[in-house]
């Protein structure tokens, strides 16, 4: 192992300390997940995670995805001496920057030394200038940075530090469903549930009557959420009776609430199935002229598990631009398979007027056959 990865997460380090211990532990697993197939040895000390390999540069890049982690750095690593951090500094900068523009060091520094973190940044600086007479040192908008963290006995020296996407490690807050349509709006929802440490089950309601087409592009766009999590599972369930049921005996102007209601008990029953803790919800209130408290309150009104809006406080644009990220490509919506009573109509729905006309829907019937239709496919 001829490099190591130093990552640093954020959150964690508020919690308790048993909790914090855990949330590490669970951290660690879903970074030797994600690094499958790639050497790895794994330290830990508090507030830093510290992978050893022989591909840094590649491991870092893989957990700038992994929720929990808020920046890696590819590290040398080297004796907690004064003289071993500059020839390792002063190395490496000569390996990474041209002998030009503006330079400056960052130290930090846990533990007792003999030295400040300040006494590196200057003896660090001294060496660079003689070695390259022509740079300036300028801390405020340096062209190149070298940093040293100096811990206990060792000390890491690097010139890049690779943003990850922070949050909590996948699988920390349990288990939720997500009911994933297969558009841009369900594919951050998933993404931003995981970066929240839920691990989500997708779940696809299909509304189709079972092309093999529409099934395996919602297989190939949930697939672009394993780079955050590799270990996450597609369920499918179907929804076309329930739409036929709702067209032939709901009033057009109710389908799409009862439709949503449907939906929503049919995700429920899942999640107990599954044991779930929570729904989480593609919907965008912004983007649906009809919604209203009183509509949601009909919605959800026989919904007795929590039920999460992600994408509340987010613009059209701003889940335009995340989805674009996850999927690596714009989302068109003139993809999606359109389900014709899912669209809202303005206006506020009576909820005894929804209750008198969904007792003509068999739905224990629909319920079961749906149900014991479910199925569970490992994505990879």
């Amino acid at each position: 192992m001829n490099g190591t990865v130093l990552v640093r997460y954020g959150e964690l380090t508020l919690k308790s300390e048993p909790v914090r211990r855990e949330f590490e532990k669970t951290l660690i697993g879903n970074i030797r997940s994600v690094l499958k197939g790639i050497p790895i040895e794994i330290e830990t000390e508090r507030g830093r995670i510290f992978v050893k390999t022989p591909r840094p540069e590649e491991v870092s890049s893989c957990l700038s995805k992994v929720p929990g982690i808020v920046s890696s750095s590819p590290t040398q690593r080297t004796k907690a001496s004064m003289d071993e951090i500059c020839r390792t500094a002063t190395r490496i900068f000569e390996e990474n920057f041209p002998s030009k523009g503006s330079f400056a060091v960052r130290a930090r520094r846990v533990g007792d030394h003999e030295f400040s973190s300040k006494d590196v940044e200057e003896k660090i600086g001294e060496e660079i200038l003689k070695e390259n007479p022509e740079m300036s040192v300028d801390l405020d908008s340096p062209d190149h940075e070298v940093h040293a963290e100096i811990r206990g006995d060792d000390a890491y020296v690097f010139t890049e530090i690779v943003e990850g996407i922070g949050g909590l490690p996948v699988g920390t807050q349990g288990r939720v469903i997500v009911l994933f349509s297969g558009s841009v709006n369900s594919l951050v929802s998933a993404y931003l549930a995981m970066k929240r440490g839920a691990l989500p089950y997708l779940l696809f309601l299909d509304p189709s009557e079972g092309g093999a087409g529409e099934k395996e592009r919602i297989l190939d766009l949930s697939r672009k959420l394993l780079k955050f999590h590799p270990e996450l599972e597609l369920l499918t369930a179907p929804l076309r009776p329930f739409l036929e049921e709702i067209s032939e005996r709901i009033p057009e102007k109710m389908r799409w609430i009862v439709c949503r209601r449907m939906r929503l008990r049919l995700a429920q029953s899942i999640a107990e199935e599954v044991g779930a803790k929570a729904l989480v919800s593609s919907a965008d209130i912004n983007q649906i002229s009809s919604w209203s408290l009183e509509n949601a309150k009909i919605i959800e009104e026989k919904i007795e598990c929590p039920l999460l809006y992600p994408l509340t406080g987010f613009d059209e644009e701003q889940i335009s631009s995340i989805g674009e990220k996850i999927a690596g490509a714009k989302i068109h919506p003139e993809d999606l398979h359109p389900c014709p009573q899912a669209i809202p109509e303005p206006g506020e729905m009576d909820l005894e007027g929804v209750r008198e006309k969904e007792k003509n829907i068999p739905e224990k019937g629909l319920m079961e056959s749906s149900l014991s239709s479910l199925e569970t496919r490992e994505l990879r």
